[in-house]
């Protein structure tokens, strides 16, 4: 009885582990072959194991009746999936969601922490062209295969020089562009630093030393220091500020070197865009 019963127990104790490795690809639509599956697995646990971020892949039925230009329906069904799920690395929960949403015909990216920089408005239009014709054809499984690709690539690249974060609803920037130095940058920097400096040295040292060692400057003589009292009194100020028009898309996306962000209804701060196919 015990040796027919432990096929079972061994099963049973195996299936959090399994639930767990299908956790990364939620094909509740039903989409996907088993191959297909394994494939964006593999992607997945590159670009995760490299970059410890988060990537998800759900398929679903089940967002509702969304006819909007905007499609805030599917964000918003994107943002809480991944919020209430529990998705995302490190404190900022970073990581990538892309949901397809077949009742509506949206595929949409839903990116959280760090996601939001790496995947700015123009890259996630390049990683839902990467897949587009195949999802206008009905090839879901090779349409993901192929965004997922994309999503490696541009994890691999690193971000781009030049991006900020934008608020979505009223175009407002909310941080500062990103400018990177590569090690031969800073190399360069360093060494042309340290050359102004010998220059900078030699000169002033030159212009002291006029009369080699029987020189010397009298100082007494030659200096004086007069102390002034000068008082500024403020008086007012006025700053004015004037509202940017948002730029973006219905897909989420317009600024080549930005990225949108909104808050989900859990108060999260994400970004993301999508298209319909």
């Amino acid at each position: 009885m015990v040796k027919k019963l432990l096929p079972l127990l061994l099963a049973l104790l195996l299936l959090p582990v399994i639930a767990l490795a299908d956790a990364q690809v939620i094909d509740r639509a039903n989409l996907f072959s088993g191959n297909e599956i394994s494939q964006m697995s593999t992607i997945i646990d590159q670009i995760e194991s490299k970059h410890q971020v988060d990537i998800v892949v759900l398929t679903t039925n089940d967002v509702p009746t969304d006819n909007s230009e905007e499609m805030w329906r599917v964000r918003d069904y994107a943002d809480d999936f991944y919020d209430q799920g529990g998705y995302g690395m490190g404190k900022d929960h970073s990581g990538l969601l892309i949901l397809l949403d077949i009742h509506n015909r949206v595929i949409w990216l839903s990116t959280g922490g760090v996601m939001i920089d790496y995947i700015t408005d123009s890259r996630e239009e390049a990683i839902i062209d990467a897949g587009y014709d195949d999802l206008r054809r009905g090839n879901y499984g090779q349409a993901i295969i192929a965004s997922l690709f994309k999503v490696e690539h541009y994890m691999d690249k690193g971000r781009q020089e030049g991006t900020f974060r934008y608020d979505e609803a009223t175009g407002e920037r909310l941080s500062g562009m990103y400018n990177a130095l590569t090690s031969g940058e800073m190399l360069f920097a360093a060494v042309a630093g340290v050359g102004a400096a010998v220059v900078l040295w030699l000169s002033v040292s030159g212009v002291y030393n006029l009369g080699g060692s029987t020189y010397s400057y009298d100082l007494n003589a030659n200096s004086s220091v007069e102390l002034t009292r000068d008082e500024e009194h403020f008086v007012r100020q006025y700053t004015t500020r004037t509202r940017r028009e948002s730029s973006s898309s219905s897909s989420g996306g317009g600024s080549s070197g930005g990225s949108g962000v909104h808050r989900s209804s859990g108060g999260v701060s994400h970004g993301g865009g999508g298209r319909r196919f």
